[in-house]
């Protein structure tokens, strides 16, 4: 994804919007653990804001395809983000914006892989009613919601000794 800024290079304070559509494999070949199951869609600006700096402004869609945190099945998640960086050529020690080499371009895979990865969601739940599995058998309760667990401790074996205590205290107070 380049963006071809030869058009406003020489004038600070000129700006020029851009509109992508690009697949996630090709924006971030090395992401292949994420599946986007559309083309991600960036829609934005680039200003020079002089002394060959740039600032991109980009809106970013795409839809995820994941798991639920609770029963693993499949689920696409829309992810939006907006998203405001700098490019700059030389940028100081302490800039943290993208870097940039050719003078009549930027490459905006960086920016916007960065962008999209970090509006990822730590955790989906495929619908609020979802029952996950059973503690015991590992039956996925959104399948046969009566498992013929209920009612039977859950307590891991190996952590019987720990009860046994905990059973002492009470019989001391």
């Amino acid at each position: 994804m380049t963006l071809d800024v030869k058009s406003i290079s020489g004038y600070p304070g000129e700006s020029i919007p851009f509109d992508f559509s690009e697949d996630f494999s090709k924006i971030a070949p090395d992401d292949t653990e994420v599946l986007m199951t559309e083309p991600v869609s960036v829609v934005g600006s680039v200003e020079n804001i002089g002394e060959g700096v740039y600032e991109v402004t980009a809106i970013v869609k795409a839809k995820w395809l994941t798991e639920c945190g609770r029963c693993l099945s499949k689920i696409a998640v829309p992810v939006k983000t907006r998203l405001c960086e700098r490019f700059a050529k030389n940028p100081e020690d302490d800039d943290d914006s993208y870097i940039y080499s050719s003078e009549d371009a930027l490459d905006l895979n960086l920016f916007v892989r960065d962008g999209l990865l970090l509006a990822l969601p730590s955790q989906v739940i495929c619908a609020p009613s979802c029952r996950g599995f059973c503690q015991i058998c590992g039956q996925n309760l959104n399948i046969n919601p009566h498992c013929s667990c209920e009612g039977k401790s859950a307590s891991d074996p190996r952590l019987s000794a720990l009860s046994a205590l905990m059973n002492d205290d009470d019989e001391e107070v």
